[in-house]
């Protein structure tokens, strides 16, 4: 994010969100490879990678265009209007998996977890980015995203029994200073 709007938007890079996007960056390696760099160096990508890139850029994307393209729609009815496109644009590929690679089970787990999508990384979710990118800007809310690693491990620990390791709080640690840096506008 803050690459895209220095080069398309020629908004300022501070050398402090570039102290907190370095840190940010080791502590989220730092909980991805557990702690060893043997890891990182046996590191093969995949065509899966490469689509996470993509999406990583499409939300880069998204999140300064957001704020550069005003809107008429309310907070409400765009949010509504952006979950019904991005159902629609998805129904395809469910429709495909259902059929031809592994049916879905429409039982209470297929529920719960589908409720708790639309209201957690759905509704409450969006809904606070929205209000933080407003106040702080695309490029500093664009921080919040090292976060997810965090909250990958740690739903590790509470719903997989995963120990807790050194590794995570040091990541830890290092993601929460980086994030610290990158409000800094110095």
């Amino acid at each position: 994010i803050i690459l895209i709007s220095s080069i398309f938007f020629k908004e300022k890079i501070f050398r402090m969100q570039i102290y907190g996007l370095a840190l940010c960056l080791v502590g989220v390696f730092l909980i991805i490879m557990k702690g060893k760099i043997s890891l990182l160096l046996s590191l093969k990508f995949t065509t899966g990678d490469l689509w996470v890139l993509g999406a990583a850029i499409g939300w880069a994307l998204y999140a300064i265009f957001l704020l550069r393209w005003k809107s008429r729609f309310s907070f409400f009815v765009r949010f509504c209007l952006i979950a019904f496109m991005g159902s629609i644009s998805l129904l395809p590929f469910m429709i495909v998996e259902n059929t031809f690679f592994r049916s879905i089970d429409f039982d209470k787990y297929f529920y719960f977890w589908t409720l708790f999508a639309a209201f957690s990384p759905g509704i409450i979710a969006y809904t606070i980015h929205q209000k933080v990118q407003k106040s702080l800007g695309a490029s500093t809310t664009g921080f919040i995203l090292y976060l997810f690693a965090i909250y990958g491990a740690f739903y590790g620990i509470i719903f997989f029994n995963e120990k807790i390791e050194l590794y995570h709080y040091l990541g830890a640690i290092l993601v929460f200073t980086g994030v610290f840096f990158a409000k800094k506008k110095n």
